[in-house]
């Protein structure tokens, strides 16, 4: 088994069914629009996360991004090249990890100035893992086997005698991937999750934010989900004889999963959208009805706190509407509550 593919023998390949070339079984000619499908609606959620950034109306413009948009550019070439076995792999590592990345840093963003220390160091611990997982597994499929072109050309060098090859343990080398590669998934969906329970009681969110947010984690734990499927079928893969017809399910899932990535990692940012075109009218009535003074100005009063009883000016927030929300603390004072997607990053 030349790296991770099944060997098929000669004694496999006798005990064969008769080909049927008149009307053979429909092998999924719906995936070509499946994968396609995918591509467009993870680009979709890019190319507005970017928009927004661009015009600072979801934050400014960046690390996380730029590496959002290399995982988005690997996503696409993945989707062209999944009929390549080993060069596939290579690209799906590089979308599926550069995306993990641009999770990371996100969050990194988001505990900058607002959390626990803690947070923010955990942060970056799982940054330096995720990178160091990327790199590990890039070399590890580069020296697979010696030479590499024996991946794709096993069954030629065994035609003809030659043996001069070598190749890592498949079972091995894909178990140890795939539950390295899950337990990545796994810790960059539970990580927000643990942010927001220890943190849910300082923001002040309506009920539809809370759901929304639950929402969200919920996709990113889809995300694992469809990983541990494709560790499956990448260990089927090598071993079972009918490689063409495993490797449909191969993709599909690593297909679903390198785009579902992208979508829950723009998802946060696109809340402005969502307020803009299906606004919160509880959080609105709470606002107006807090003092009649102030039910006009409410909102707009947003880049002001008070202090006792004068108005004072603090840092302009972006363009994003209420990325602010107000809250009434002790009677005619306000406090300033910055939800998860916050103004001042940097």
């Amino acid at each position: 088994m030349p790296g991770n593919l099944h060997t098929v023998t000669f004694e496999e390949i006798a005990a064969w069914p008769t080909p049927n070339y008149v009307d053979p079984p429909d092998a999924r000619t719906w995936l070509p629009g499946f994968a396609i499908f995918w591509c467009i609606l993870a680009s979709l959620f890019v190319i507005a996360r970017i928009y927004l950034r661009i015009r600072n109306l979801a934050g400014g413009f960046g690390l996380d991004d730029v590496f959002l948009i290399i995982g988005w550019i690997f996503a696409i070439v993945f989707t062209a090249v999944a009929c390549y076995a080993w060069i596939a792999q290579v690209i799906f590592i590089h979308a599926t990890c550069a995306t993990k990345v641009a999770v990371l840093l996100f969050y990194r963003r988001m505990t900058k100035s607002t959390y626990n220390p803690i947070w923010r160091q955990t942060c970056m611990v799982l940054l330096v893992i995720t990178i160091a997982i990327w790199v590990a597994i890039f070399l590890v499929y580069c020296f697979m086997c010696f030479p590499l072109d024996t991946y794709w050309e096993i069954h030629i060098l065994e035609a003809g005698g030659v043996t001069d090859f070598k190749c890592l343990n498949g079972d091995a080398l894909t178990i140890v991937v795939g539950v390295i590669t899950i337990a990545s998934d796994l810790y960059a969906a539970v990580f927000p999750v643990a942010m927001f329970h220890f943190h849910s009681h300082e923001l002040n969110i309506t009920k539809r934010q809370r759901i929304a947010l639950n929402v969200i984690f919920c996709l990113g734990l889809s995300v694992t989900g469809v990983g541990i499927a494709r560790t499956y079928y990448l260990w089927e893969i090598g071993q079972n004889e009918d490689l063409s017809w495993i490797g449909y399910d191969l993709f599909v899932t690593s297909q679903v999963e390198c785009q579902l990535a992208l979508i829950c990692t723009c998802a946060p940012s696109l809340r402005v959208l969502v307020r803009r075109y299906l606004p919160d009218r509880t959080a609105t009535a709470r606002s107006q009805g807090t003092d009649g003074s102030n039910n006009n100005r409410s909102w707009r009063a947003s880049i002001w706190t008070v202090r006792g009883s004068t108005f004072q000016p603090t840092r302009p927030i972006s363009h994003a509407p209420t990325e602010i929300a107000m809250s009434p603390n002790r009677g005619d004072k306000w406090q300033k509550i910055e939800t998860l997607e916050q103004h001042n990053y940097t």
